[in-house]
């Protein structure tokens, strides 16, 4: 599903910076800002979306040696791994 980058914010309660987005449906929500993800931008959430600053796909659809940050360890309970600003994992 697509969805466009409405705002960055400053969150005081975490130390990275959080993109509201608006989806397709009409739907917003808060994400964890990667860096160089911008307002206006365009991404995706899909099993064949490109690897693309922004999108989110499943760790099997990504290629070796990219970089990830707020890892879901099970399906639909939202991200909890490197979440920090700045903090990278590399498939």
């Amino acid at each position: 599903m697509n969805a466009e980058v409405r705002t960055i914010e400053y969150d005081p309660n975490r130390n990275a910076r959080i993109a509201l987005v608006q989806y397709e449906d009409g739907e917003k929500r808060y994400i964890l800002q990667p860096t160089g993800l911008q307002v206006g931008d365009t991404i995706i959430a899909s099993t064949s979306a490109p690897n693309a600053i922004g999108n989110a796909l499943p760790l099997a659809a990504m290629p070796l040696g990219v970089q990830i940050h707020n890892i879901e360890v099970h399906p639909k309970k939202g991200g909890q791994l490197v979440r920090s600003a700045g903090g990278v994992a590399q498939l």
